[in-house]
């Protein structure tokens, strides 16, 4: 409801509007401000894909979630509220391949429960001079980027799916610790293309769960 329409009838008494206009019911119509506010927007909507990383009814929680990316350096992070959840989600990518990247981008950070869906997106009303790369970043000035097939908190697991997937598909693989968890990784690519071929192989074999992630020299 707009402000003019709340303020109307705040001054109006409905008896009285209808003794005025001689009828038994009256219909207003409120035109309010929309398009004039959707013309004011700097972008539009349109279909895309977003990375979501939290659909729960506590919005603490997700306002929680929603600060630390952000403190990562990731732009475009949304609260939405949508039928009583409250969902976290990052992005404004018109390719599901650039989704793809950000997901893999979070899975580095070891934010592993991730998932890329559907939805209405911002895209700018004007072109952005230099568009924004989705990159890795570490220390290293020239990462190699490998593909992850398995993560675990038990060695023995590790261990065995390595030895699993180097038998199936015969590409070596090699098991290593990062804090609690132990890591499956397959392939040393320089450059992100050629990962994400292998990648999208290994998926149609069977292991729809790998992804991309970086290593050190």
């Amino acid at each position: 409801m707009s402000h003019e329409l709340k303020t109307f009838l705040w001054q109006k008494d409905i008896d009285r509007l209808i003794a005025d206009y001689a009828e038994e019911k009256i219909i207003l119509k409120d035109q309010g401000d929309i398009k004039e506010r959707m013309e004011r927007r700097s972008f539009l909507e349109t279909k895309g894909y977003r990375v979501q990383t939290f659909a729960g009814s506590d919005r603490e929680n997700a306002e929680k979630l929603a600060i630390h990316l952000i403190n990562l350096n990731l732009d475009s992070v949304y609260v939405v509220e949508e039928q009583g959840l409250f969902k976290v989600q990052i992005g404004n990518f018109t390719e599901k391949l650039e989704a793809e990247k950000m997901l893999d981008l979070l899975r580095f950070q070891d934010i592993s429960n991730t998932w890329i869906v559907e939805t209405l997106i911002h895209v700018p009303k004007q072109p952005i001079a230099t568009p924004v790369a989705i990159t890795f970043e570490t220390e290293s000035s020239s990462p190699n980027f490998a593909i992850q097939l398995f993560v675990t908190k038990d060695k023995r697991k590790a261990e065995e799916f390595s030895e699993k997937f180097s038998e199936e598909l015969g590409d070596s693989s090699r098991v290593f610790q990062t804090a609690e968890f132990w890591k499956v990784l397959s392939g040393r690519y320089i450059q992100e293309s050629k990962a994400r071929e292998r990648l999208e192989e290994i998926r149609n074999s069977g292991y729809p769960d790998a992804w991309i992630t970086q290593i050190n020299q």
